[in-house]
């Protein structure tokens, strides 16, 4: 049996390329030398959780479908993720966008560059992954990185938009007024999500046995099964686990992974959302 799986998963992979791509997003007016300074001050650390939260359980688990509904019409595209033989003839191809708003602000809670898994089929009609940016009202921008099927969100990316009251962050010495001027942007934005998506049941800690799976009951004759797996050998801890959500009325799985403690995930089901934060049992 292992034998016959490890031929199919080589054939699977056959078709395949593994280019992955690493990039910067757009600080606009900001110093990335000032950015890196103030990154890791105790301040932003809960605001840094919050935002990874808000992405994790009310972006992440958005359709294609559903996105422009919510958040308007496209304010712009990028399809040509992995012809970078694009490049060579001076045409646009890759993650980002070609040109973004001038007004866009990355939080300086936020990372400033990314990576991007590299696996992706060599035939590009098989490859649909695009890139596309929306408002959130007139508080800032989402950009939605759609994995290989086009439909479902690989990552999505949360901007603030900049007012006559932004302030650059060129130095250390703009930290404080930039920083207020972010919480008082991140209240309007939750405040947004709250008014437009949909509500998230919180699930709770739900805590697994490494190979061993948890049923939960979302309600509706709908079960959720969780299944995980340790990709870091030798831990016990939350940073490595994949994470695989199955449910008993669909055979479409959703797969997730965590990379520190306490940190969640989220998924939609039945027409709702859920946050579930999954912890590794521990053995003496």
């Amino acid at each position: 049996m292992k034998r016959a799986i490890a031929i199919l998963l080589f054939l699977a992979l056959c078709g395949t390329s593994r280019a992955a791509m690493f990039f910067f997003l757009e600080t606009g007016p900001d110093y990335r030398r000032a950015r890196r300074e103030v990154f890791d001050r105790d301040e932003l650390k809960p605001f840094r959780a919050e935002y990874s939260d808000i992405t994790a359980t009310r972006l992440v688990p958005l359709k294609l479908a559903d996105i422009g509904k919510l958040f308007g019409p496209l304010l712009g595209t990028a399809t040509n993720w992995w012809d970078s033989q694009l490049g060579k003839s001076g045409k646009h191809w890759g993650v980002k966008l070609e040109k973004y708003p001038t007004n866009l602000v990355v939080p300086i809670f936020a990372h400033d560059s990314m990576g991007i898994g590299g696996l992706h089929s060599t035939d590009p009609a098989q490859n649909k992954n695009h890139t596309d940016l929306h408002a959130i009202g007139d508080i800032g921008y989402v950009e939605f990185l759609y994995q290989h099927n086009g439909e479902d969100v690989y990552v999505p990316i949360v901007y603030f938009k900049a007012d006559e009251k932004f302030v650059p962050l060129k130095t250390t010495n703009d930290f404080t007024a930039r920083f207020e001027w972010e919480k008082a942007q991140f209240e309007k934005l939750n405040k947004w999500f709250d008014e437009h998506l949909l509500p998230v049941t919180d699930l709770g800690v739900v805590e697994l046995s490494l190979g061993g799976s948890r049923n939960i009951d979302l309600g509706n004759d709908i079960v959720c099964t969780i299944n995980i797996r340790v990709s870091i050998p030798g831990e016990l801890t939350n940073r490595g686990v994949n994470i695989l959500l199955s449910f008993n009325n669909t055979n479409e799985p959703i797969f997730k992974s965590v990379s520190r403690e306490q940190e969640s995930i989220g998924f939609a089901a039945g027409g709702k959302f859920f946050r579930v934060t999954p912890k590794l049992k521990q053995y003496k």
